[in-house]
């Protein structure tokens, strides 16, 4: 795909579920997750222990990544525990980490994407519940910049907008800086997003697309593309 660059369409992209998908890390995040609540959820409470076995449940039966906004919610100083949590669970994936699990579907998928961008003249807006040092990470592993992907000047990780997707402070804070009244804000992510299914959210700011597959995201943005082409 050659550099044509004449749709110029803002979308928000969901990291953990369209731009990196690898099974390895996504199962350390896992463990990592658990280990994480075993270590500092009061077990006194029940309702922190039923939402520490739920996520256990989760994590033994496989079930993907597992959302941690809700259980975070449980801890008194929100915010501190994010930041904890970021630290305990993300700091160990360095770039050199990474680099070990990285598959050749990881690279094909990323550079699909960045040829895709500059076909069609995409602007590609970052948002992740990890934080923004872990995804410069993976890009790093794999020998390319964040920002040959992402728009530098929007960027939505957790420790930047201090939430995470299944707070409505998190869309809120990206309405606020990229709504206009011309179109929908476009977002691309999986049904766990949080951002299809609230109601405090103006429908008419957002269009969501819960896509599963690296194809099928491949055919929206194709589609999405050439009918911008003017």
């Amino acid at each position: 795909m050659g550099d044509r660059c004449e749709n110029n369409e803002t979308i928000c992209l969901q990291f953990e579920d369209v731009v990196f998908r690898n099974k390895y890390v996504r199962s350390y995040i896992n463990d990592a997750t658990a280990e994480f609540f075993k270590n500092h959820l009061n077990h006194q409470d029940p309702l922190a222990l039923c939402s520490l076995i739920h996520i256990l449940h989760q994590v033994n039966r496989g079930e993907g990544s597992v959302s941690v906004g809700n259980y975070l919610n449980l801890v008194n100083d929100c915010e501190d525990a994010l930041q904890q949590y970021n630290h305990e669970v993300y700091t160990p994936l360095s770039v050199s980490t990474i680099s070990r699990f990285i598959q050749k579907k990881d690279f094909d998928l990323i550079h699909t994407l960045i040829n895709i961008k500059r076909t069609y003249g995409f602007k590609f807006i970052l948002c992740s519940d990890a934080p923004l040092a872990y995804c410069v990470a993976v890009f790093k592993a794999m020998h390319v910049s964040l920002f040959d992907l992402f728009d530098f000047r929007h960027m939505y990780t957790s420790d930047l907008v201090r939430c995470l997707k299944s707070n409505i402070r998190f869309f809120e804070y990206i309405e606020e800086e990229l709504h206009n009244s011309i179109r929908p804000l476009q977002f691309i992510g999986d049904d766990f997003s949080g951002l299809s299914t609230n109601h405090h959210l103006d429908e008419n700011h957002w269009n969501v697309s819960s896509l599963t597959s690296p194809e099928e995201i491949y055919a929206y943005l194709l589609d999405k593309g050439t009918k911008g082409i003017r």
